[in-house]
């Protein structure tokens, strides 16, 4: 009866909720830090738009759960936690013996059996305590804890749903180290998991039993008795577990170190987390919006009314963003502040002879591995905390930045370990895939899943070692839309080869160039033909000549080429109307673009695109000495003719009747089929006969040949620009120069009312002009001039596609004359054009 009262006063005692003052160190940072966790960081996160708040919140709280037995216990802050376990927690203290300085004096209170855990801290005296559920320290005499023990198994009491752990401080051999005895249901190591350095598993013969459910791969190593390490060899699931001998434990005392905790680096992983998410998520509403305004640009308001409307939403939406960043980076910014409060009291500063648990490597290395890092606070400081913490493989980081930053660098030898991903991640970076064997990248692989994998390249991997076609195909689609280009060329390789399973319109989204060729020679029919560049069957040609494809360049010429180029179809032709004049045109700048780049890159076809190029320039009737310069080599029925062309009217050279019958008839000999070919030789042939009638008839003696006014008719019903132009350059009405003036009357001055009111106020004033120059002394040297002074300089403005300094200039040129010889010119064109 005794014994039952003292016994249910203990229990009294072991079970108040009123905190004693048994420890050193204060709650007050906690609790501040706690409330800022739960309340203003929770506000913030609910009003959020923020798509991980919830896990964000619960890795937040997670922080404070394992800081709490640190303050619980502030004698276990900054020592080395080594935690053994066993079935029962007193069958440890034997094998600790040595390590216990007053074992005679605590020995008998382990006589007594219990599965609740001890801690063990090292301390001037002996002194045993209880924690309770509580979370209360209540101080126990070693009386006390034998009726405690003894009375509870009698009554059938379930003390562990009172008593979380034991805490027993007392001298102890080796300083600056703290025991953690366990037991199989882990709750020891569950409640100071987050400062425990090292664990041992320590079996005896139940526990060999147990082994296979306990999991025990999360331990160290593994330890029994000399008697049962036959039994330990032989066990099938412990027979690979590392192993250390029963004598060894206590001097594995000195080789514990404390560990960082790293509350500030993992707070600071999920700072850079929200920032990147904050960040990214902005600029692409900006993006949104840009977009969006050059629609506006392009189209009109009036044109599409959805369109302001899009452009206000995502105006809004980037607006809410920012405005959410700017209320939760204060909060976030003063939990920060705070946890170096924390990091004070429980001596979580970084130091050598620190030990860095693996989760904390983790958090360093998801805040390395963050793409836009170099934008965010702490990812900018990130490389300098791997050398504060002397992360022990700094030239593999150091090469893997390198690669990064495309300097051709070769992986170091380095040892991969169990949890040690960001090492597989680098490694991975630094080289090629392919060269790797199955068995090296099966474990990087498997260090990276199954939420690590990120990049197209460890995708790529991962379809290097899946088993079935299914899995392959799937890795590698994944791999090539997160850009890795080898995935996509293995996957065409793949639909190549008749595959059902590929997507062969992923990899044309991809643009990859082989792809979308593919696809267009699929979709299209082989007979099919195109007339321009906005016929769909262009399309996929054009998606892989974006990405500089060769052969779908090439493609993309000759088919051009032979919508109408390739009979030397002159821009000028009867056959043409305007809108077939314009595209026509369009089509040949294209060309003309295309064949330059193809010359440069496909040296063993430059014959081919030299004479594309050259009879293009000969249709649009520019550059015609460039056109002669490419064709002069090259004997084509198509390059004949347009030599012969162009020594027939003097296009880019001196006119020669002869040169162009020798080019027409090799061009008729080559079956070369142009309506104008037999008119222009025969037309030749006549002028050839003429040229040699007048040849013997010329000269005649006793004949005057006194220099006339002018030695050049006019042109064009009185077109001063026409006769000018003849004059200057000694050339026919049908030259280069003239023919652009003629397209850039028709084509840009016609396409508005006031540049039709310009062109007709000219055909007025012109003939009238015309006659003026004719009569002033030297009206040669006139022309000449206005070639010089205007012609000319306009020519070169179009040939540079500078429309209106064009137009200014031709502007300027008539009003000049118009005040000089006094012609008078409507007032309605004066306003319009008083600016000029």
């Amino acid at each position: 009866m005794d014994n039952t009262a003292a016994y249910l006063a203990v229990l009294a005692q072991i079970m108040q909720e009123e905190r004693a003052e048994t420890t050193t160190g204060s709650w007050e940072h906690y609790e501040k830090l706690y409330a800022l966790v739960h309340t203003d960081l929770t506000t913030q996160l609910k009003a959020s738009r923020y798509p991980d708040a919830p896990a964000l919140q619960k890795k937040a709280e997670g922080l404070l759960d394992e800081m709490e037995p640190l303050y619980l216990c502030p004698e276990l802050a900054g020592t080395g936690c080594l935690l053994i376990s066993d079935y029962h927690t007193n069958t440890l203290f034997e094998p600790f013996r040595r390590a216990f300085l007053h074992w005679a004096d605590i020995a008998p209170l382990f006589r007594l059996q219990t599965q609740i855990p001890f801690l063990i801290v090292d301390s001037e005296e002996d002194q045993l305590e209880v924690l309770n559920y509580a979370n209360r320290h209540v101080a126990l005499s070693p009386d006390e804890y034998e009726l405690l023990l003894t009375e509870s198994g009698k009554n059938r009491v379930a003390l562990n749903k009172i008593v979380q752990v034991f805490l027993l401080r007392t001298p102890l051999a080796v300083k600056n180290v703290s025991l953690i005895f366990d037991n199989v249901y882990h709750r020891a190591e569950q409640l100071f998991g987050g400062a425990v350095s090292r664990k041992i598993a320590c079996l005896n013969s139940r526990g060999f039993q147990t082994a296979s459910k306990r999991g025990l791969d999360h331990f160290d190593a593994v330890t029994c008795k000399p008697e049962l390490v036959p039994a330990l060899k032989a066990h099938p699931a412990l027979c690979h577990c590392p192993r250390m001998d029963w004598a060894m434990l206590v001097p594995c005392l000195g080789t514990i170190h404390p560990i960082l905790y790293g509350f500030q680096y993992r707070f600071q992983a999920l700072f850079t987390q929200m920032e990147c998410y904050y960040l990214r998520s902005s600029n692409e509403m900006q993006e949104v919006v840009r977009q969006i305004t050059d629609d506006i640009v392009r189209l009109g308001e009036k044109q599409n009314d959805a369109l302001p409307q899009l452009r206000q939403s995502a105006k809004e939406a980037g607006d809410q963003l920012n405005n959410e960043w700017n209320a939760l980076q204060p909060v976030l910014e003063t939990i920060h502040t705070c946890l170096t409060e924390n990091e004070k009291d429980l001596r979580d500063l970084s130091s050598s002879g620190k030990e860095v648990p693996r989760r904390v490597w983790d958090a360093v290395f998801e805040i390395f591995f963050t793409e836009e890092r170099e934008k965010t606070r702490f990812g900018q400081k990130i490389e300098a905390s791997l050398r504060t913490l002397e992360y022990p493989e700094l030239p593999l980081v150091q090469a893997y930045l390198k690669k990064k930053a495309g300097k051709p660098v070769s992986a170091p030898v380095v040892t991969v370990g169990p949890g040690e991903w960001e090492k597989a991640r680098m490694l991975l970076e630094l080289q090629n895939p392919d060269s790797l064997s199955r068995a090296t990248l099966r474990q990087y692989v498997d260090l990276l899943k199954p939420n690590r994998l990120s990049s197209g390249r460890e995708y790529y991997a991962k379809s290097l070692i899946a088993t079935f076609p299914e899995d392959v195909t799937s890795a590698l689609t994944e791999s090539f839309q997160r850009g890795y280009l080898p995935a996509g060329e293995k996957l065409l390789q793949l639909y190549n080869c008749a595959s059902s399973s590929i997507d062969l319109s992923v990899l044309v989204n991809g643009l990859l160039p082989e792809a979308c060729v593919a696809m267009a020679q699929r979709s299209t029919p082989r007979c099919a033909t195109y007339s321009d560049l906005a016929d769909p069957g262009f399309t996929y040609y054009k998606l892989a000549a974006v990405k500089g494809y060769l052969p779908a360049i090439q493609f993309i010429v000759d088919k051009l080429y032979d919508s109408g180029f390739s009979t030397a179809k002159r821009i000028g032709s009867t056959s043409l109307t305007d809108a077939a004049r314009k595209k026509y045109a369009e089509n040949g700048k294209v060309l003309c673009s295309l064949c330059h780049y193809l010359i440069e890159e496909r040296s063993h076809q430059s014959l081919h695109n030299s004479e594309i190029l050259g009879v293009v320039l000969f249709c649009l009737g520019e550059s015609y000495s460039e056109a002669m310069r490419l064709l002069s080599g090259i004997d084509t029925g198509v390059s004949n003719f347009c030599k012969g062309c162009m020594y027939h009217h003097g296009y880019g050279v001196a006119q020669n009747t002869e040169q162009a019958i020798r080019y027409y008839q090799l061009a008729a000999l080559k079956g070369f089929k142009n309506p104008s070919l037999q008119p222009s030789l025969r037309a030749c042939y006549q002028a050839d006969a003429k040229e040699k009638e007048e040849q013997t008839t010329a000269y005649q003696e006793g004949n005057s040949y006194k220099r006339t006014t002018s030695n050049y008719q006019t042109h064009d019903s009185g077109c001063f620009i026409t006769t000018a132009t003849c004059r200057a350059l000694h050339a026919g009405d049908d030259c280069r120069e003239l023919n652009l003036l003629r397209w850039f009357r028709d084509n840009k001055l016609q396409s508005t009312p006031q540049g039709e009111a310009i062109v007709r106020e000219y055909y007025r004033v012109g003939p009238l002009l015309v006659q003026a120059i004719d009569h002033t002394p030297d009206p040669d040297a006139l022309y000449q001039s206005l070639w010089e002074d205007y012609i000319r300089p306009s020519c070169t403005a179009l040939e540079n596609r500078q429309w209106e300094p064009a137009k200014q200039i031709y502007v300027r040129m008539v009003k000049t004359l118009c005040l000089r010889f006094g012609v008078e010119v409507r007032p309605q064109i004066c306003e319009a054009l008083k600016d000029y």
